[in-house]
């Protein structure tokens, strides 16, 4: 049994924060909307390459739903080379997947594969449940679980982001190492490899990974799913992680390429390389398949 367990104590503003309200009434939710000053509600999303869908936000503390509601356009080309290969894919894993864009994504493109979800942080969790049940998405496996190359039990914790955001930036917490003003709890831990037991990934899988400094784990704990040569799509800052996945992954034929957002273009390269935080490069793409299919799949291909 899921336990949804929503919060209506998002901030929208510093005074509001200030005020420290500890629940929105139905009277503060019809002023926020007389004012047009946040976002509460589900947003029709609309900007990708797939069927459109609808995702919540409460006082603009999805991301997704802010740059929508802006008239802009969230990691477009990522986006775009996501729903590209989900068509190709034979199942999608969706690892670190805060409120759910890419899994929404994939299930409003693919209704007949399995779609595994896998978001510890409880606030993003349950931001992903209220999603999926509003899309009726039935084949997405939602599970509260941090991938990682061991399984048992750790400390994760995550900094509230600006003006309410759910938080990306939630990550395994090193034992000694002080995470001051962080949010700290014990979350599940376990290898990709033991989370999709039982389910048929196929031939292709399409996977995403955006765990934030656990990339090189996450492929450690996933070296039996990598046989089957899944396309991925990553973030990473850290070389010492690049480096060792791409020596984990050049076993396997792995070819790698840069995304560029803002210039809407995929571009080989050599090996991994740390991005910086910019939307413009922050993503990159491994797969065996052929480069020229590959970048046939670039928004400058069509």
């Amino acid at each position: 049994m899921i336990e949804v367990c929503d919060t209506y104590a998002s901030h929208v503003t510093t005074a509001e924060s200030e005020s420290q309200i500890p629940m929105r009434t139905k009277k503060d939710l019809e002023a926020i909307h007389a004012s047009g000053a946040a976002g509460f509600g589900c947003v029709d999303i609309t900007m990708f390459n797939c069927p459109p869908f609808v995702m919540f936000t409460n006082g603009n503390d999805c991301p997704t739903c802010w740059h929508m509601l802006q008239g802009l356009e969230y990691e477009p080309e990522s986006l775009h080379l996501w729903s590209m290969i989900v068509p190709l894919a034979s199942s999608v894993c969706d690892i670190g997947t805060r409120c759910g864009e890419f899994s929404l994504v994939a299930a409003a493109l693919r209704e007949d594969i399995p779609i595994i979800s896998c978001e510890p942080n409880p606030d993003g969790f349950a931001r992903l449940v209220v999603n999926v049940r509003a899309n009726d998405a039935k084949n997405v496996i939602m599970k509260r679980v941090a991938a990682s190359n061991q399984d048992g039990f750790a400390k994760f914790g995550w900094v509230p982001k600006f003006i309410g955001h759910i938080s990306s930036g939630g990550h395994i917490v090193d034992a000694n190492v002080s995470d001051a003003g962080a949010t700290i709890l014990v979350v599940e831990i376990m290898r990709l490899d033991k989370i999709v037991e039982g389910i048929d990934l196929g031939p292709r899988p399409a996977i995403k990974i955006d765990v934030e400094g656990a990339e090189a784990q996450v492929f450690e704990g996933m070296m039996g799913v990598l046989k089957s040569k899944p396309d991925i799509l990553l973030e990473t800052f850290d070389q010492d992680a690049c480096d060792r996945i791409t020596t984990l992954t050049a076993q396997f034929g792995y070819r790698y390429y840069l995304i560029e957002e803002d210039e809407r273009r995929i571009v080989q390269i050599d090996r991994l390389a740390a991005r910086g935080t910019k939307q413009n490069s922050r993503n990159q793409f491994l797969s065996c398949r052929p480069p020229e299919a590959v970048l046939s799949l670039s928004s400058r291909a069509g």
